[in-house]
């Protein structure tokens, strides 16, 4: 079993530059297409356990239905480029600790590495910031270095455990 480790951030407002980018929020007609996108973004990575398009839409289905607790729409977004989702971030509300849980972020391969995911994390953080929360977590694999990297300088740290 590949494991995971918690990250955690007292939310604060990012400076962006909202015109960086088009985004909108996510919803529940976007599953198929971001199961679709999950796939490309993990395939060839350490993120990669042998999933298929099926399984990975099946999983995001699963997701906005409740899986990591209730799916945050307000505080959840993509970018897309000619019609298609490039890069998206979900967050859910946990139950167990009722505070916002990153579900999923994600870029396309194509578009990685031009701060897509960086912009909507912290686009996310401060909606979620003005919805009156103080803290966001996530579950990162140990080895994923850029991922690690992304969300440090967003100001994640180690939970202990």
């Amino acid at each position: 079993m590949k494991k995971r480790l918690g990250m955690e951030a007292q939310l604060q407002f990012h400076e962006i530059d909202s015109d960086a980018f088009d985004f909108r929020n996510v919803q529940f007609e976007d599953c198929a297409e971001m199961g679709r996108l999950d796939l490309l973004t993990i395939t060839n990575t350490i993120e990669f356990d042998g999933e298929t398009e099926a399984d990975t839409i099946h999983e995001m289905k699963e997701t906005f239905h409740g899986k990591y607790g209730e799916f945050m729409p307000s505080a959840s977004f993509a970018i897309e480029d000619h019609g298609k989702i490039v890069s998206a971030t979900i967050f859910c509300l946990s139950e167990e600790s009722d505070t916002p849980f990153l579900a999923y972020a994600m870029t396309h391969p194509e578009f990685q590495n031009k701060g897509l995911s960086q912009f909507l994390l912290k686009q996310s953080m401060n909606v979620l910031a003005e919805l009156g929360h103080h803290k966001a977590s996530l579950c990162v694999m140990k080895n994923n270095s850029p991922a690690i990297s992304v969300y440090q300088k967003l100001g994640y740290k180690f939970m202990r455990n």
